[in-house]
């Protein structure tokens, strides 16, 4: 079996998260593709976070219809997530023959900040999809070729963080985000 991760605040999700997955679903042919809030990011601590069921129910509105899944693991866990301590749970629970662990190239280029990163990455195939300010050639610069598998996409400028700040701003953010996340945002007032 082939299983992909992709973790993060999701904070919202948004389309560029569902092109991501959609391209590595699609190279790498993955039979399992699980988007996996965290409950709280240890390089993000100061970062104010949508309440998780929230967050959790943008998710499942995005991805309903699809073959993505969505896993509540670390937020049932609560405390500062670990991916060292997530990927060991989906090794143990799914055994799958390769496993593929979704990261943007910028935490890509800060992964020797992570905890554990020489163990992560004997037990994962990192796949870094392209962040603007952090080319493949800087990252390969940094941490040798043969480390991550790259995406070859476009580089899509969509941030969690620029529609936060859209939606404070009153300023549209209708086709940014899948249709159902939009309504949901709209009806509930979230991020305001």
């Amino acid at each position: 079996m082939n299983l992909a991760l992709f973790g993060g605040s999701f904070n919202p999700i948004h389309n560029a998260h569902l092109f991501i997955a959609e391209e590595v679903s699609y190279h790498f042919k993955i039979d399992k593709f699980f988007f996996m809030p965290t409950y709280m990011q240890p390089l993000k601590l100061n970062e104010k976070f949508l309440p998780e069921e929230k967050r959790v129910m943008l998710i499942k509105s995005a991805i309903k219809g699809s073959d993505f899944l969505i896993s509540d693991y670390e937020i049932k866990k609560k405390g500062i997530s670990y991916s060292i301590d997530t990927i060991d749970f989906f090794l143990g629970k799914y055994k799958p023959e390769n496993f593929y662990f979704v990261i943007g190239g910028d935490s890509a280029y800060n992964f020797d900040r992570w905890k554990a990163y020489k163990e992560i990455l004997k037990k994962v195939k990192p796949v870094v999809f392209p962040r603007k300010g952090y080319e493949r050639e800087k990252i390969e610069k940094k941490f040798g070729k043969d480390v991550f598998m790259f995406l070859e996409m476009p580089v899509l400028e969509i941030s969690s963080t620029m529609i936060r700040n859209r939606i404070k701003n009153g300023a549209p953010i209708r086709y940014l985000v899948p249709d159902t996340v939009y309504e949901i945002i709209k009806g509930e007032s979230l991020y305001l």
